[in-house]
């Protein structure tokens, strides 16, 4: 419950590619592979960490809501040695996570890595800051490149890329999706703005690009933008492409461009991953997907002068070499622009119906009977949609390209039809034939199978196969009700009107924040209720109930009330008889369980509240006796927190104290504390008044370890 939806979501996605890419995870351990992960918020963390309910921290929420812990976590879980890094350039994360992950696999400091990013939108304050930037479209569309665009769409999501070295991935026989052939990262340095893009800037890292990757810039046919869509991004943005891109570049030949943003919004630390997934996917397909929202051309744009174009429907790419770039360029000024070519995969020429004289071992495996059900049905739709699929490559992937754990299924069969028929016998009624093959048998029966010795045919190629069935499960922490500013006074709160009762009830909610100088009434480092704060709850209670200023209160402290998390208090006022001017009874309640209809009240202070004339003594400072000594008040502050009772600004009112044959002290409201006209008599003042004995006692004889905290005074 306290791990960060993001760092969840990061450990299936990546697990979820390495299946894809058919790498087994448990042979990763120990392995150099490094990881690169691009996150730049951490919302969940206002849920317990700084959800103002100090009891929802623990060591759980306190990891599992940090962003390099993440990345951490991904490797830890999976075992892998490499380098392991959190980066946040804000947009450009995740695409400079494939950069550096590119250059660890040439230096050779990497074998293989895991890049890319992810975004979850968990509280609205980023999306305020975001408005107030006037950087998202009021209207919900990211239109890219359009007359009308007015910012971007904030999304969500998490996308990884699996990077090896091309020479390793052929001799390893896995499903090359593109080949990256070079990257490059600068910064804006000193533009129109902090977050102003910088045009040069953007020119030069698509020139760097270009050069690392050994081409000619008229050979990149589509570029997947940065493109947020926002007025002055887009004009800059497709100028620098006009002018680096246009070099050397046939008429007929126009370079084409779009955003995967005005499809899924724009994923922040994601967004360069994002791109990349959606230009990898268009050379597979060899299609160029539509640009949408794209209605009237930026009038800004010199389209008339440029070689450049924006798709609206669904383009051929029949160019080859199929080459692309993809921008992603950071709120934080750091811009990275990767470019990447089609891999044509050799064709195995092998017909399926030629096989059904050999016979393979398929397996499957999952950590529970529900899930290996689940992986057996998807197989099943999967190998019906699929008809050209070689059983050898089935085989050869779901072997050797998978972890295997304790529910199994295994089929010995000699075609892809004879596999589909066990598929759906074990679908159906839960059993199967077992094979009797020995290394079948072994492996139902548990047998660690060292995959990587059995000897497959040269020509099997590693394939996309479905992928685990992750059995979900909601863990969530859910949020504090918000504590608005209340009604009345500060402490007591509201008056509740109850049909048909003749107690009389007040209630008031206290957080950390408010009233927040009584956070710094603590003992043993916990914010604790003074005593004062009972009795002018009790003053400010009794003058409107007895219609009196002057009151004589008796009060009875049960426990101590603990301040370090959100509470509701109720004082409640009953009528001891029914005479005029009957003195009440008076009891404070208290609960912490806002989430719960059936609170739990516990009562902290309770005693009587009467209506007295008393007549007040004048007090003439001329009095005060020569002999009189002045106490050192920080002494007594130090000591008293030496001892875990610490005043902090807002209670240490107590200025000066002089003790003679009588205790003076001047005691002043510090500016921490609020304001006096809210109160009676202001609990940190009653307070200090109460602290003056404790302080006259400590001074009398400070060797003693004996420490007064004052609760009560006559």
């Amino acid at each position: 419950m306290s791990l960060d939806p993001q760092q969840r979501l990061l450990l299936e996605v990546s697990y979820t590619a390495l299946e894809r890419a058919g790498q087994a995870a448990d042979q990763l351990q120990g392995s150099q592979t490094g990881v690169y992960v691009g996150i730049s918020f951490e919302d969940y963390a206002k849920l317990s960490l700084h959800s103002g309910d100090l009891t929802r921290i623990d060591a759980y929420s306190s990891l599992g809501n940090t962003r390099s812990i993440a990345v951490g976590r991904l490797a830890y879980v999976l075992g892998l040695q490499g380098p392991a890094m959190q980066l946040d350039t804000t947009c450009s994360s995740s695409l400079l996570a494939v950069h550096l992950a590119c250059q660890s696999l040439r230096s050779g400091e990497s074998n293989l890595a895991l890049a890319g990013g992810v975004n979850v939108m968990l509280s609205p304050e980023p999306t305020i800051g975001f408005c107030k930037l006037k950087a998202l479209s009021p209207d919900g569309r990211c239109r890219t490149f359009d007359a009308n665009a007015n910012g971007y769409v904030r999304g969500e999501g998490c996308g990884i890329v699996v990077l090896k070295r091309l020479s390793d991935a052929i001799a390893n026989r896995d499903q090359i999706l593109a080949v990256i052939r070079g990257s490059a990262v600068n910064h804006d340095g000193q533009s129109n703005g902090l977050t102003a893009p910088n045009g040069s800037a953007q020119e030069a890292v698509i020139r760097q690009a270009i050069s690392n990757a050994g081409i000619a810039a008229a050979q990149i046919q589509y570029v997947e933008t940065h493109g947020t869509g926002t007025p002055l991004g887009d004009p800059i943005e497709v100028l620098a492409l006009g002018k680096v891109l246009s070099e050397g570049r046939p008429a007929a030949q126009p370079l084409w461009i779009g955003s995967v943003k005005t499809n899924l919004g724009h994923l922040e630390s994601a967004a360069g991953v994002a791109g990349l997934i959606k230009a990898v996917l268009a050379l597979q397909h060899q299609q160029i997907p539509p640009h949408l929202h794209f209605q009237q051309p930026n009038p800004h744009i010199p389209w008339n002068q440029l070689p450049i174009q924006v798709p609206t429907q669904l383009t051929p790419w029949y160019e080859q070499p199929r080459l692309a770039g993809v921008s992603s360029f950071g709120m934080s000024g750091t811009n990275v622009h990767v470019i990447i070519e089609e891999y044509v995969q050799q064709k195995n020429t092998v017909n399926s119906d030629h096989e059904t004289g050999q016979r393979h071992l398929f397996t499957l495996s999952a950590k529970s009977q529900p899930a290996l059900q689940q992986l057996v049905e998807h197989y099943e739709i999967f190998l019906a949609n699929q008809s050209d699929i070689l059983l050898s490559h089935l085989c050869f992937t779901a072997n050797t390209g998978r972890s295997h754990f304790e529910h199994r299924f295994a089929a010995m069969v000699g075609s892809v039809a004879q596999l589909q028929q066990q598929l759906r016998d074990f679908i159906q009624t839960g059993q199967y034939e077992a094979p009797s093959h020995s290394l079948a048998q072994r492996y139902l029966q548990g047998a660690e199978i060292d995959w990587n010795q059995i000897e497959y045919d040269e020509s099997c190629q590693r394939i996309v196969l479905p992928t685990y069935p992750f059995q979900k499960q909601r863990y969530w922490m859910e949020s504090l009700p918000i504590l608005r500013p209340q009604a009345g006074h500060p402490l007591l709160g509201k008056k509740l009107a109850l049909a048909k009762s003749p107690i009389i009830h007040f209630e008031a909610r206290f957080d950390r924040n408010h009233p927040a100088f009584l956070q710094q009434h603590r003992v043993f480092n916990r914010p604790i209720m003074p005593t004062a704060a009972y009795v002018e709850m009790v003053l400010a209670a009794g003058t409107e109930v007895l219609q009196s200023p002057q009151l004589e209160i008796e009060i009875t402290i049960h426990q101590p009330l603990r301040l370090d998390c959100l509470i509701t208090v109720q004082l409640i006022l009953t009528e001891l008889t029914t005479l005029e001017g009957s003195p009440y009874q008076f009891e404070i309640f208290a609960t912490g369980d806002l989430q719960d209809t059936q609170k739990l009240w516990n009562l902290y202070a309770s005693g009587t509240v009467k209506s007295i004339d008393l007549v007040h003594d004048s007090f003439d400072t001329s009095s005060l006796s020569q002999d009189a000594s002045e106490i050192d008040i920080d002494s007594f502050y130090e000591a008293y927190q030496q001892h875990g009772i610490e005043y902090g600004e807002a209670f240490q009112a107590i200025r000066q104290l002089w003790q003679g044959e009588q205790i003076i002290a001047r005691i002043e409201l510090s500016s921490s504390g609020s304001s006096v006209g809210d109160y009676r008599i202001h609990p940190v003042l009653l307070d200090a008044g109460l602290q003056t004995v404790a302080a006259a006692l400590f001074a009398q004889d400070c060797t003693t370890q004996t420490i007064y905290l004052s609760v009560l005074s006559d």
